[in-house]
């Protein structure tokens, strides 16, 4: 699972919620720091990867087109962006 915007509220449920099932998730952070994203991924073997996403051009779906392809056909493509809800893009 591609999961963009993932270091707090619904994304990092999302996210804690995937791995407790066993699920491989990339996650994307917005900028350098430390996050409870980076904390999850000491507990889980490997199975979260965490990518720093520093762009003047913020869009998910240009996060979308960049890491696509870090997760195979099979998975799923999460996108929360903060204020707006949430929205699958492929799943």
């Amino acid at each position: 699972m591609l999961l963009t915007g993932a270091s707090r509220g619904l994304g990092y449920a999302l996210a804690e919620e995937h791995l407790e099932h066993g699920s491989r998730v990339v996650a994307t952070v917005w900028g350098p720091g430390r996050t409870v994203l980076h904390d999850l991924q000491q507990g889980v073997g490997g199975r979260l990867e965490i990518e720093q996403v520093v762009t003047n051009e913020l869009s998910p779906l240009r996060v979308i087109e960049t890491l696509g392809e870090l997760i195979s056909a099979d998975e799923t493509i999460a996108v929360m962006p903060s204020g707006q809800g949430s929205g699958t893009v492929r799943g």
